[in-house]
């Protein structure tokens, strides 16, 4: 009898650390349902219990959610891809007559339309790491590459100019702060227009494409006047050297004088493509997020 007792005791015993070992986990997985609604609420329905939510899939809402940081990041990568393009082969200048206008600046100006500022500054920064390997490790001119990177030292120097670092980024970043901060308050000075009207409707095509075309326009002109306004600034003395600067020039009129038809020429392609590109990407994105 004892060791019947001793027997059923012990599986009483096993059978109660089984159960005590399948609770902890049932806790377990309830804290990290509690956890998940408290980092990720909007996965789920109000309505839906925590209990409930193990056997439960993801709402509408949050797959088209999910769908759309994934084409937001897909589109983010192909716009990176275009930039590495223009920047590391001929494919980034246009060449009109004795011209040549780079779009280097464009894919900047498109991700922030499409994404805002902070996406755009992420990929003018991308634009300036580019720029600066190009001309440390295969420098188009190097007898001005000392204006983009350290690496090359100026004429009237023993050294490179850590200055350079920033022209070769800051204006880059700049671009996409403000094409995508110009975007953002043109679009919404539409909205709040047609607000006023009455009318409970989108920004339409015209507006957008207005706002689009401003944005293309001052991203544009950031980029030009800042980096133009680096040269003179930082390294007046070693363009004065080279010829670059004549006597008494001041700095609007080196900028201007810089600048000339290849800025104008940036300027229009910036224009004419901005617009229709990401018009495009947006209807895809929202095709494919419906």
């Amino acid at each position: 009898m004892r060791c019947g007792k001793t027997a059923n005791t012990a599986a009483l015993s096993k059978n109660a650390k089984t159960a005590f070992t399948l609770a902890e986990r049932t806790v377990e997985q309830k804290e990290s349902v509690c956890a998940v609604l408290n980092f990720a609420p909007h996965l789920y329905k109000e309505s839906d219990s925590k209990e409930d939510i193990m056997s439960t899939p993801l709402t509408a809402e949050g797959r088209s959610a999910n769908r759309n940081r994934i084409v937001l990041l897909v589109q983010f990568a192909v716009l990176l891809a275009v930039e590495a393009l223009v920047c590391f082969t001929p494919l980034g200048s246009l060449p009109i007559g004795p011209l040549v206008a780079t779009l280097s600046h464009i894919p900047v100006i498109f991700t922030a339309v499409l994404f805002g500022p902070l996406a755009g500054a992420g990929m003018g920064f991308f634009f300036g790491l580019f720029s600066f390997l190009v001309w440390t490790f295969q420098a188009p001119n190097p007898v001005i590459a000392f204006l983009f990177t350290p690496a090359y030292s100026a004429p009237d120097a023993a050294g490179g100019n850590p200055l350079s670092l920033l022209i070769v980024f800051v204006p880059r970043i700049l671009i996409g702060v403000t094409a995508g901060l110009s975007y953002k308050a043109l679009s919404g000075i539409k909205r709040k227009d047609a607000a006023a009207d009455g009318e409970a409707k989108a920004v339409g095509l015209p507006a957008k494409t207005a706002a689009m075309s401003a944005a293309a326009v001052l991203g544009t002109l950031t980029n030009t006047i800042l980096v133009l306004g680096g040269f003179f600034l930082f390294f007046h003395g070693s363009l004065s050297e080279l010829g670059a600067i004549p006597a008494g020039q001041g700095l609007v009129a080196f900028i201007i004088a810089q600048a000339g038809w290849n800025a104008l020429l940036e300027l229009a392609a910036a224009v004419v493509l901005t617009a229709p590109v990401c018009l495009a990407l947006q209807k895809v994105r929202e095709r494919i997020t419906l």
